[in-house]
């Protein structure tokens, strides 16, 4: 860790003790993506990089004196998605343990545990409300803004802007067919990329949510910026993610009837086809000289060697075929990291998520623009599903995905428990020799009848 981010983190942790409760978030975020994974402190076999320490400090400043009033330490209290994450982090970490049976992978998953456990409770703790989503959304385009400054200098000095003044970051970014791949502050030019593809749905949400436009475009002209100087395919789409989910807008009320359709399209194409349909990943190659030939493959090992891995994975699939060392699907990554439990929790993550936005809309029909803004939402976890295909999350991206998380239970909050008060009747007692009304009335139709 270079003395000028030695100095960053001082500020930064000086920042979030300072700071009323609702502008924490702006330190932490910025401190977590912009300095480099790479710059690290090593105490004790530990490596101590920004995430974990700031998401340190951040417990210490929000979630231990949040103890003594649980109500108010989380926005609607403790959720199942908090259930599903903590059980997907833990099963995650535990097969790792148990395969590997050595202090140097326990060491290394415990790690794991504290960045995981530590930034998404304590964004839990800090993303309460709308105001504190639209704030966190303008951070993340700040985010965008300078990482696209960094990125286009990157694209046209070949030299990595972090690298000369931070440090932690390839110094001299990767040349593909005549192409600079930019990453700017991120440890792959294609998850600089897919942060700026997987923002623009964000971005549109802030358009319809509030009156900060002039950041909107800023931000969206610096996320599509880090698109195209990343020269990946995955970034853009990522983005082709965000587009199609607003194209089904109009088919919204029977999204059912879409999913039916695809998975049978799926299917019919895998008996017709002489390749697996996954295969068709092969033929996407939206950058020349794109690897998604391996991506498929990736894909094709999983499924025959299910046996190897279901039940806590396998540290030994690098071995299955070629390139399989990169593990550039992040449902590939689940399965063969963490076996067949980590990879349903991940799933279920998923489907509560567009389970819950899906419960928003339909309480929300008749206003428009809240209907948009439910929408936006799971535009912008499509396009972290359509990336999750080219790409695993490893560095500041899981940040991004986990920051995602928090911003739709926070925003559909209100709606999914007007909608559990409406689904499930109130509880009538009945006392005895006498009947309930709505009983009473029941009996009495009966009667007649």
């Amino acid at each position: 860790m270079s003395p000028l981010v030695m100095i960053l983190m001082v500020l930064a942790t000086i920042l979030i003790f300072a700071l009323p409760r609702k502008y924490v978030m702006v330190p932490v975020l910025l401190a977590v993506f912009l300095i480099p994974q790479g710059s690290v402190i090593v105490l004790a076999g530990v490596h101590l990089m920004a995430v974990r320490i700031i998401s340190l400090v951040g417990c210490l400043r929000i979630l231990i004196p949040g103890l003594a009033s649980p109500s108010k330490l989380f926005a609607g209290g403790w959720m199942l998605i908090d259930t599903l994450f903590t059980f997907w982090a833990l099963a995650r970490s535990s097969a790792v343990i148990i395969l590997s049976l050595t202090s140097a992978a326990f060491v290394n998953e415990v790690g794991h545990l504290w960045s995981s456990f530590g930034m998404y409770f304590l964004l839990r703790a800090l993303i309460q409300d709308d105001e504190d989503i639209k704030r966190a959304i303008k951070i993340l385009a700040l985010v965008a803004a300078v990482n696209a400054v960094g990125m286009v200098y990157e694209h046209f000095r070949v030299q990595n802007l972090f690298a000369l003044i931070l440090g932690g970051v390839q110094a001299v970014p990767s040349v593909r067919t005549g192409s600079v791949r930019s990453q700017g502050s991120f440890q792959h030019a294609i998850l600089g990329g897919v942060y700026g593809g997987t923002l623009v749905g964000l971005l549109l949400w802030l358009w319809y949510s509030s009156k900060s436009k002039l950041i909107v475009v800023i931000g969206l002209i610096s996320a599509m910026t880090m698109v195209l100087t990343s020269a990946s395919s995955t970034p853009l789409t990522a983005v082709g993610g965000t587009v199609l989910a607003i194209c089904l807008w109009p088919l919204r009320d029977k999204m059912r009837l879409v999913r039916w359709s695809v998975a049978l399209t799926l299917i019919s194409l895998h008996m017709v086809m002489k390749a697996p349909v996954w295969f068709l990943i092969a033929r996407v190659d939206i950058i020349s000289s794109s690897t998604g030939y391996f991506r498929a493959v990736l894909i094709d090992q999983m499924v025959r060697h299910f046996p190897d891995w279901w039940l806590a994975g396998n540290l030994h699939y690098g071995w299955w075929g070629e390139e399989l060392w990169d593990l550039s699907n992040q449902f590939v990554a689940e399965a063969f990291v963490g076996g067949l439990l980590t990879l349903a929790l991940f799933i279920a993550m998923i489907v509560h998520c567009y389970s819950r936005i899906g419960i928003a809309r339909k309480m929300v029909e008749g206003d428009r623009r809240k209907e948009w803004t439910m929408w936006l939402l799971g535009a912008a976890l499509s396009s972290h599903m359509m990336a999750f295909f080219g790409v695993s999350y490893w560095d500041q991206m899981w940040v991004a995905w986990a920051t995602l998380l928090v911003i739709i239970v926070t925003a559909t909050m209100k709606e999914v428990a007007e909608h559990a008060k409406v689904s499930v009747p109130a509880y009538v007692p009945l006392r005895a020799g006498k009947r309930a009304p709505a009983l009473e009335q029941s009996f009495q139709k009966r009667s007649r009848i």
